[in-house]
Order: structure tokens, then sequence, then C-alpha cells
């Protein structure tokens, strides 16, 4: 089997497809000791497969391996989320929404807004946890984009929740609050593992807020502001 970092755990895995292969390509090292396999047996590869017959060979083993790592990640106090990361003079502004919520839209309005100092890092799925009291965030292979260091990890400086709305707003929010978006996310069985981790994981050093507009007219420059 292949080794893989991510978010600084050394994990096993040998993709089934090539499509999946390069995704964890920019990922892979060599002898280190891994401490989980993320293998899929094939009869349960061909059982998701026949349930999800819409979905590519390579999506399939994606999806099947986001879960052995997601349960994995529980079990060492990390988080994996669905969320966009913009990097601006190397700290992470984490940007959270339901699927086709706008947080890739506004990512790109970030970067669009300070091109020269900021890039996007992960437009899917990264991991948040904590490295000396301080939140952190890593990319993943299972984000569709990731740019610069995959090894590298940045200290979280802001974290936004964006609601489509037909009003503008931009607030504060309490760790309570954002806690309690988050934990909608995920499916019913995952949320108390979820809450739990949050919980232990120091957001309070961040610049919690809640954007509600409709993406496309929203102050840039507000939000950089409120980030700051």
């Amino acid at each position: 089997m292949k080794q893989y970092r991510i978010a600084d755990e050394v994990v096993e895995f040998t993709a089934k497809n090539k499509e999946t292969e390069l995704r964890f390509e920019t990922f892979q090292i060599t002898s280190e000791c891994s401490e989980a396999i993320l293998q899929i047996e094939d009869n349960c590869f061909k059982a998701f497969q026949n349930q999800h017959r819409n979905l590519s060979l390579s999506q399939c083993e994606l999806i099947l391996s986001m879960n052995k790592y997601y349960d994995y990640l529980v079990s060492k106090g990390k988080l994996f989320m669905h969320a966009a990361v913009v990097v601006k003079n190397d700290r992470a502004y984490i940007i959270i929404a339901p699927a086709s919520g706008g947080k890739s839209t506004l990512a790109k309005q970030m970067v669009e807004n300070q091109s020269e100092s900021s890039f996007i890092f992960a437009d899917d799925g990264i991991v948040i946890g904590n490295i000396e009291k301080t939140p952190v965030v890593w990319g993943t292979p299972w984000s569709k984009i990731i740019n610069g260091n995959p090894f590298k990890y940045y200290v979280v400086k802001g974290l936004c929740i964006v609601q489509k709305s037909n009003i503008c707003s931009i607030g504060c929010i309490s760790k309570e609050d954002i806690t309690a978006v988050i934990l909608n996310e995920y499916p019913d069985e995952c949320r108390m593992d979820v809450e739990r981790i949050l919980h232990n994981i120091f957001l309070e050093k961040c610049n919690l807020f809640r954007v509600q507009s409709n993406i496309y007219d929203l102050s840039i420059e507000k939000i950089y502001e409120m980030m700051n």
C-alpha cells in the first residue's frame, strides 16, 4: 500500500481508480510508520456502488475512503469539514455553507479582492484541529482544489458561516452559535462526536461571524475588517 500524510496523520491507501490516485498523489510520502489503513474491501465497494449507480468509480472510492478517514480523525480529536479556506498573509479564513450555499463563490471574491496576498487553499474537504491550543486547518485529497504545500497547516484567523438571504448582514456570533450551525451539516449519528471535538477546539481564539446575503452584493472589505 502507498503511504500518505494527511493533516499530520500518516495513512495507508492504494487507490483502485487512476483518478482517485491522482487526487492523493501530492500527499504521498515514503518510509514512515502509518497508523491507519483506508483500504476498502471489495464487497463493501461493490455494495456501495450498487446503491449509488449514479456515481463514478472514483466518486465511490473517494466517499468510502473519506468515511474511513473521518472515523480515524475523530479518534485523534480532529474534524473533517466541508468548507472553503482562503489564506491571506499566511493566516486561514474558513467559510462554511450548505451545499451550493456560496462558500466557493465567497472564497473567489475574497481572493479577487486581495489578489496579491491571498489564495484559495481548499474549496471543499478540510480538517480542523488544535496545535498548541491554537486552531489550525489542513487541506486533504478530498478537496477538489488544493493549492500550496499540501503538508502545511495554517493558523485559523477567522471562521465565517454563510447563509443565503434577501437581506445583507454581517455579525459576530458566539462559539456556541457557530457550533450549532456546524452540527446541522452532519448526520445525526455523528453529531455527538462533532460537538465534543468542536468543544475542544479553541475557536474562541478566532473571529467568528455570520454572513447573510445573496453573496454577490457582499462588502468583501467589511468581511476582511471583521475577520481581522
